[in-house]
């Protein structure tokens, strides 16, 4: 004999009807969707990766750091005045200003010790690099970097005319690697590296479209 329910008490759907509401309110409640599988997957880590970078955006945006805007990018170069000219005068940046900075606090931010160094500011379509020169101390030997090392790899620039500014490059004296050139005829395309001064890659592109939109393969 099933017992009598108590009229004071709420009303508890059966376990199969339960699930069927939670399934047709999710469905059509993205924001209890949302929460359920926040709670759901909250502390599940895949092959390595935490989940937490699954969830949905607005929990992302809630943790992201103050940050106020990117400010610049540092190359660290060997001779500032060679270095000017190349980023300058070949690939038309445009000088903004210089400082140089000595010892403390430096020695404490960028963890060496007897800093001495030149830093010169350049800017170009809204982007600033800062070209570093240290007189001291003394830098370790350089070493050629491959493609899939870790950390940034290199910059990349559009070209109208991929061989007129390899041949403009080829007249200043740059280096270009001959071996990377490409052709793609069919997307009306190419691309090279060249390389800095002190080696950093520099990636050339032509290709058809908006300049400033982002590369998409084929």
């Amino acid at each position: 004999m099933r017992p009598r329910r108590d009229p004071d008490l709420p009303h508890r759907r059966p376990a199969g009807d339960q699930r069927a509401w939670r399934r047709a309110h999710t469905r059509s409640d993205p924001a209890a969707r949302a929460e359920q599988q926040g709670s759901l997957f909250a502390n599940v880590r895949l092959k390595g990766i935490d989940h937490c970078a699954r969830r949905a955006p607005c929990a992302r945006r809630a943790r992201m750091v103050p940050v106020q805007r990117l400010t610049h990018v540092g190359i660290c170069v060997s001779d500032v005045s060679r270095s000017l000219r190349f980023y300058r005068d070949c690939l038309g940046f445009r000088h903004e200003h210089e400082l140089r900075v000595a010892g403390e606090p430096s020695d404490t931010l960028l963890r060496l010790r007897g800093v001495d160094l030149h830093a010169v500011y350049l800017a170009r379509d809204g982007v600033r690099i800062e070209l570093l020169a240290f007189a001291s101390p003394p830098a370790p030997p350089p070493r050629p970097r491959a493609m899939n090392e870790r950390g940034l790899t290199h910059l990349s620039f559009r070209v109208a005319d991929l061989d007129a500014t390899l041949a403009a490059l080829r007249t200043a004296g740059e280096r270009v690697l001959e071996e990377t050139v490409i052709r793609l005829p069919e997307f009306q395309s190419a691309a090279c590296f060249i390389v800095d001064p002190d080696g950093q890659l520099i990636e050339l592109v032509q290709a058809p479209g908006d300049p400033a939109a982002p590369p998409r393969a084929g």
